[in-house]
């Protein structure tokens, strides 16, 4: 029994190796600017909704950018929003804790063919259609975290680092 019990001690192993984390790699790359895509699609109403078609050759529209949002503490609900070097644009998604899966600093690539581009209440964004009766219009919100992950491809790891950061100290700076 003793010598059963030692073998067991002397098989631990604390030299571990560092696991390897493979990073999802994006299958496409964006040929669009979120700043050109918003210009596109731009209308003055506050509310509307339209559907993103493909490019005259039939190919899609991709836009890429990195995650600046976070519903990690409550200060954002239900909306991811990714920024390129040209501008941000948000997507609501109904879906909670989306930081879990989408952390600041996660580059996402997105096929935007076929998904909703509109505004709700005057903000521009990515959605699912729905009735705004009181001003008789079409506007955007959330739409199925399922549609959204049909969309999207994440590629490499979060990097807080290259986010676009402006730190206020204070309400009067604001």
């Amino acid at each position: 029994a003793a010598l059963t019990l030692s073998t067991g001690f002397m098989a631990c192993q604390d030299d571990f190796d560092t696991p390897n984390i493979e990073a999802p790699v994006a299958a496409n790359k964006a040929n669009i600017t979120i700043a050109e895509l918003k210009e596109m699609y731009w209308q003055d109403a506050t509310n509307y909704a339209e559907t993103v078609g493909a490019k005259e050759d039939g190919t899609h529209y991709y836009i890429s950018g990195r995650v600046i949002s976070s519903d990690e503490q409550s200060n954002v609900f239900k909306f991811i929003s990714l920024q390129d070097e040209t501008g941000a644009i948000n997507f609501s998604v109904n879906s909670y804790n989306l930081y879990l899966n989408y952390n600041r600093g996660q580059e996402i690539v997105v096929d935007v063919t076929g998904m909703h581009i509109g505004k709700y209440a005057g903000l521009q964004q990515f959605g699912t259609p729905s009735y705004y009766e009181n001003g008789s219009t079409w506007q955007v919100s959330f739409m199925s975290p399922e549609f959204f992950r049909g969309h999207i491809e994440l590629n490499g790891v979060p990097q807080v680092e290259k986010l676009d950061t402006v730190t206020i100290n204070s309400f009067s700076e604001l």
